[in-house]
């Protein structure tokens, strides 16, 4: 067949469903090199319905993935856990136990070298795993609560060895919040290095703990020194400040 009839032909002919099948296909003469480039580059929404499991499982090949894409993973997961397809669910567990252990495996190898060397580089990686680990679970749920403390217990062990910069203040303000402690994260913004300045992160997570201590004129301040920002807000953080400074965008 010509190349471009790919795309035209339907029935029975072997359509793949992944790159690599696409590629042994190719290799085999069964479909032509447009049809290896059309699945190849052809994606989705990972979190589209329904859930493509082949690409799911390739995802999860990879190594270090970072946390924004775990945890879009395990909210997928959630929901195929709940699947009645005895295989669905039992993949959804698995790989559920994959991400936990790579996270689990990572934090006991520094752990390891720490026994040599309070290596304040190590134990920084270490509060960020803890604080990565516990956004996996649920916002009440035990194994969140222990994980946040873990990483608010070597956060402080930094404070205490005076290598405690803008960046661990910024961790801990956020693993304060996640906490429930809501005076303590107020106090830490009060205190951060770049507090009186207009940083874009902290002013979001100062409205977020005011939000949580009913201060709601202080709210509205905030959102408008991040509207000044705007340009470098995401679509989520955009939407919160127009609804509290009273934007109509119909």
């Amino acid at each position: 067949m010509a190349s471009f009839d790919f795309f035209r032909q339907t029935g029975h002919q072997f359509t793949p469903k992944t790159s690599n099948g696409a590629l042994k296909a190719l290799a085999a003469h069964i479909l032509p090199a447009e049809a290896y480039v059309y699945v190849a580059t052809s994606t989705r929404p990972l979190d589209e319905e329904p859930y493509d499991i082949d690409q799911i499982e390739r995802i999860l090949g990879r190594e270090n993935l970072d946390i924004d894409t775990n945890l879009l993973l395990m909210k997928i997961l959630e929901r195929l856990l709940r699947r009645p397809e005895q295989e669905v669910a039992l993949f959804a567990a698995e790989s559920i136990n994959l991400i936990e252990g790579r996270y689990a495996k990572r934090i006991e190898d520094i752990k390891e070298g720490l026994d040599e060397s309070a290596d304040p580089g190590s134990v920084r990686e270490l509060a960020g795993l803890y604080s990565e680990l516990s956004r996996l679970y649920p916002p009440h749920s035990s194994l969140r609560g222990f994980y946040l403390h873990e990483a608010y217990r070597w956060l402080k062990s930094l404070r205490d060895s005076g290598q405690f910069g803008a960046e661990e203040s910024l961790r801990l303000i956020r693993v304060l919040i996640d906490l429930g402690l809501y005076d303590q994260a107020a106090s830490e913004i009060a205190n951060h290095p770049i507090a009186a300045g207009e940083d874009r992160e902290i002013l979001l997570l100062e409205a977020e703990v005011e939000f949580q201590r009913h201060h709601y004129s202080r709210i509205g301040e905030l959102c408008r020194r991040l509207d000044e920002h705007s340009e470098s807000l995401n679509a989520r953080e955009r939407s919160m400040v127009e609804c509290w400074l009273g934007v109509d965008d119909s």
